[in-house]
């Protein structure tokens, strides 16, 4: 029972994440996909006859990241890279240098894949796409020429780079933190299989575009973004110090969600002070807030209800025996790859972390992180394959960009695979 029930919400949160991403209720518009899960976690408690006991003590367990901590060091986190986004700061960025590079289109999308490729290292790859897709799209159109090399560029650089630190996607931190991997001994991991991935996917996808990307641009770009620069440094300085002080996390004997906490409260209690004491709005607080991923808290708590239910009736036992008779970097990072477009990489992260905790401890971290690489990847496969890559393509329908699946599929199909299999073979080089 337990097993048609995760498999049924599965399926519905990722039909309702394509079909209907937001539905009303009691005259309010609420994303579909975090109800739906909701509901199927409480469907599980009801039907599965899990031991209510058990599962409340395993969601708030004295451990180095249980559900509540990981939902809280993700938002937290994201917030600082909100408030950046708030005021400005990575719209100024990005409009600077489409300035500067003029009307080659090559220098641009070198330039413009840089910057995409350093901000993702250091903020949410979600943020990235949020940002920088309404951004690409209007220097598209201002400049007459064909969006689609820079909006997947945005795409693919925001799920490659992202694997360098911890912070970069909800599945780095499920994963690494769950074994208990620090912010430091991550970076000194997937530092090089992220770099090397990403190279690989830029020289592919500038293959791809080779054609477009040499036609010349009519109109220069324009546009000039005004921000507060006291609020820039603010947020900066904050995300700068949260980066430093997660590296040491461990030496300081800090746990990371009470770093990225105290940071906010920091620095939205700071702005709070400076707005009061000039007279000015609270207007960018409240955004700030209003914008950060809240949806997850019952997301990753509904899902991990959902995972619980499963590994009472040993499904996962199944799937460990199955790739057990594989190379452990191999078989989990493509797996990982595969799966994240049959039921979207956040369930299939907590599904796989079952999984992980059958294999042997010698060979954990290997499966660790080549399923950290099979995560942040799927989406070169398929839309499906994460969050960030259906709010990537849903952005595109709001801007009235149309491509199929099939187009999306066969521009990345090969990037996707060669990418995935190079980010493997460097990690099995280094671990």
């Amino acid at each position: 029972m337990a097993i048609i029930v995760f498999v049924t919400t599965v399926i519905l949160m990722m039909s309702g994440l394509i079909f209907f991403p937001k539905i009303r209720l009691f005259k309010k518009e609420f994303e579909s996909y975090w109800l739906i899960v909701l509901i199927g976690a409480i469907v599980a408690i009801f039907t599965t006859g899990m031991d209510s006991k058990n599962l409340i003590d395993s969601i708030f367990k004295d451990s180095e990241m249980n559900p509540i901590k990981l939902v809280t060091f993700f938002i937290s986190m994201t917030i600082l890279s909100i408030y950046l986004n708030e005021i400005g700061f990575f719209q100024k960025v990005a409009y600077w240098v489409l300035k500067k590079v003029n009307n080659h289109q090559n220098k641009i999308f070198l330039y413009f894949s840089l910057l995409v490729s350093i901000l993702t290292i250091f903020v949410s790859n979600d943020v990235i796409i949020l940002t920088f897709i309404p951004i690409m799209i209007y220097f598209a159109r201002h400049a007459k020429i064909n969006p689609l090399p820079y909006l997947f560029a945005v795409l693919v650089f925001a799920n490659t780079f992202s694997l360098i630190l911890i912070v970069g996607n909800p599945t780095n931190v499920y994963l690494a933190t769950n074994q208990n991997i620090s912010f430091l001994e991550y970076m000194k991991v997937m530092f090089i299989p992220g770099i090397i991935t990403g190279i690989v996917s830029y020289l592919i996808l500038w293959f791809i575009f080779r054609k477009e990307l040499k036609k010349q641009i009519e109109v220069p770009m324009d546009q000039v973004i005004e921000i507060d620069q006291t609020k820039m440094v603010l947020g900066l300085v904050h995300l700068g110090i949260t980066l430093v002080l997660l590296t040491l996390s461990n030496l300081i004997s800090l746990e990371m969600w009470i770093i990225t906490i105290v940071a906010d409260i920091s620095l939205l209690g700071i702005t709070y002070f400076i707005n009061r004491k000039h007279k000015n709005s609270q207007h960018l607080i409240k955004s700030t807030l209003k914008k950060a991923p809240w949806t997850f808290i019952p997301l990753i708590i509904g899902m991990y209800i959902l995972v619980d239910s499963v590994k009472q009736n040993g499904f996962h036992v199944e799937v460990f025996n199955l790739l057990n008779q594989f190379d452990p970097i191999y078989g989990y990072g493509i797996s990982t790859f595969f799966l994240a477009n049959i039921m979207n990489n956040l369930p299939m992260t907590m599904f796989m972390q079952l999984v992980i905790e059958e294999v042997p401890a010698y060979l954990t971290l290997k499966v660790t992180y080549a399923s950290i690489i099979g995560a942040n990847l799927g989406v070169l496969l398929s839309p499906f394959g994460a969050l960030a890559g259906l709010m990537w393509y849903d952005l595109l329908k709001q801007h009235e960009i149309k491509i199929s699946i099939g187009k999306y599929i066969k521009t990345l199909l090969i990037l996707g695979i060669v990418s995935l299999l190079m980010g493997l073979f460097v990690l099995s080089l280094i671990i």
